[in-house]
């Protein structure tokens, strides 16, 4: 028996699709268009970053600025703090991404007991500069001062978390805690009242030693 030969005889076109493709150059359809196998690398990449540009997700969108904390009516302050406070604020306004500009108006709303707009000012320049150990400090001082012990306590510890060697703000966790632990473990028959919650009403040592002494014997008393 002759074995069967499945080459196709000379001359013949090849019937597979492969075929088609030869070593000299693409092959052209009846209407003399190329290939699309044959397409140039470029477009061919062209295409693909097409695709890969419409099936990325959309960039998230940019979160809107926190209003800036103001004091409703500066006619009714000392004229050198309303002018103070409208520096800062035009600070402000010139750079918003500025942590260091909000920072600044903060601590003037604080040195002038504006508590709250002091607080809005630190809770934004920690989110801007994230890294800078001041304004969680700021932020646990006004925490501890109102008698949010628990909050008080973990913004310290954030500050030692950049900054281990803040002793200040290792000691003021330290009080913080025996604040919470005190007001907790009584079941909020006793509230401890820190020398670091007080407003100093002077500047000397010893006023403020009388001061604090002041505050003890009223607890022991009352």
């Amino acid at each position: 028996m002759k074995p069967v030969d499945h080459a196709p005889p000379v001359g013949a076109r090849a019937c597979h699709p492969c075929a088609r493709y030869r070593t000299h150059g693409p092959v052209r359809g009846r209407r003399g268009s190329r290939h699309p196998g044959a397409w140039p690398a470029s477009v061919f990449l062209a295409i693909v970053a097409a695709f890969s540009t419409g099936c990325a997700e959309p960039p998230a969108p940019t979160p809107a600025a926190t209003p800036i904390p103001r004091i409703p009516d500066l006619s009714e302050l000392d004229r050198g703090f309303a002018t103070a406070v409208r520096d800062a604020v035009a600070a402000v306004e010139r750079d918003p991404s500025s942590g260091a500009a909000v920072g600044a108006l903060g601590r003037l709303y604080q040195a002038h007991r504006y508590v709250d707009q002091a607080r809005q000012c630190y809770e934004r320049a920690a989110q801007l500069d994230p890294s800078t150990p001041e304004w969680p400090y700021y932020l646990g001082f006004l925490a501890a001062g109102r008698g949010a012990h628990e909050e008080a306590a973990r913004r310290f510890e954030r500050v030692l978390e950049l900054r281990p060697s803040y002793w200040a703000a290792r000691v003021r966790l330290g009080n913080a805690l025996l604040a919470a632990a005190i007001e907790k473990h009584s079941g909020g028959r006793y509230a401890c009242l820190l020398p670091q919650d007080l407003e100093q009403s002077a500047e000397r040592a010893v006023d403020i030693r009388n001061q604090d002494l002041k505050q003890v014997m009223a607890c022991d008393l009352g």
